[in-house]
């Protein structure tokens, strides 16, 4: 790296009092100049000690409180407060490794035309078997590559800050999916590029159970169904045509079959395989219910774009 950018982080944060410490440890103990990154947190009305833990950082955390329930109200209001050449974000169940923002300037000083940075989502909980898992279900790899349609995950990306006066903030009308909103938004409006950072690693608290993957599926669903109402032309689907495609039941189908068939042999790497088969029918599942449910729920509204260079509303 010839040079040290400027970097603001922000980390939304509600109710985290019991765990937003250990992300802003980890940024603290960054291999980035400390003179060159401040840390921005914004408390988004939390009810637990959440404001007392970020004040007792002292001048090493700027703390701002937001009062508009949401991650996206709660981002912008934190990058309307950041004053650096480069944004990076991250959530306060997010631990990021010393290098993350070293890696993920070091790429975007190879690439000066890319936009959005990110690098991988891995599991916090690496003796878990389903929060292992759970990686699939941020797989930034995948997300960032995507040939046709690339979008960014929220909870380890970096983007310029001059690309904010072009595309505008997050939308805070949406309560899922404002990540790949934006990302489409930059995408199909501004030709905007993407780029993965494979050392930028961010560890994250994964779903734990079973029911919990079902309703990260859920989630990513009702996002999907929020996106595909503002951006249906430029992705060839509708809600209700993802919802019910064909393609999408007949995986679920699969796995469940495959899931119950090697659940009765002896082999180890037979039944784990089995239980991967279920998480993913699991998962899938919840991501087809979220996008019905959201689907209809649309239904009559509108969902007008934001104003590019303002905060999403």
């Amino acid at each position: 790296m010839l040079e040290y950018p400027t970097v603001s982080v922000v980390i939304p944060a509600f109710n985290a009092a019991g765990i937003v410490g250990d992300c802003i440890d980890a940024i603290l103990a960054q291999d980035y100049p400390r003179s060159r990154f401040e840390i921005i947190v914004v408390d988004n009305a939390s009810t637990d000690d959440t404001n007392a833990v970020l004040r007792s950082y002292g001048g090493d955390v700027t703390v701002v409180e937001e009062a508009r329930r949401g991650a996206a109200a709660a981002r912008n209001a934190g990058m309307r407060r950041a004053g650096n050449q480069f944004i990076a974000l991250t959530d306060a169940d997010c631990v990021p490794e010393p290098s993350w923002l070293r890696c993920l300037l070091e790429a975007a000083h190879a690439d000066p035309d890319v936009e959005f940075i990110g690098g991988p989502v891995r599991s916090l909980g690496a003796d878990s078997e389903i929060e292992r898992f759970g990686e699939k279900c941020f797989d930034h790899e995948a997300a960032l590559s995507d040939e046709r349609f690339p979008y960014a995950i929220t909870g380890n990306v970096l983007f310029r800050r001059s690309c904010l006066a072009k595309v505008g903030y997050f939308d805070e009308g949406m309560r899922y999916g404002e990540d790949t909103e934006l990302s489409f938004r930059a995408l199909f409006h501004h030709k905007a590029r993407f780029a993965y950072a494979p050392d930028a690693v961010v560890y994250h608290r994964n779903p734990r159970t079973v029911a919990a993957l079902f309703v990260q599926g859920v989630k990513q669903g009702r996002a999907a169904a929020y996106l595909l109402v503002r951006y249906s032309a430029d992705v060839g689907e509708t809600p209700f045509g993802r919802a019910f495609r064909l393609r999408r039941w007949r995986r679920i189908a699969a796995d469940l079959w495959r899931g119950a068939r090697l659940s009765v042999v002896s082999d180890e790497a037979d039944r784990l395989e089995s239980r991967h088969c279920l998480y993913d029918a699991t998962h899938n599942i919840g991501k087809q219910v979220g996008t019905f449910v959201q689907a209809v729920q649309n239904l009559g509204k509108t969902f007008p774009d934001p104003v590019a260079g303002e905060p999403g509303r």
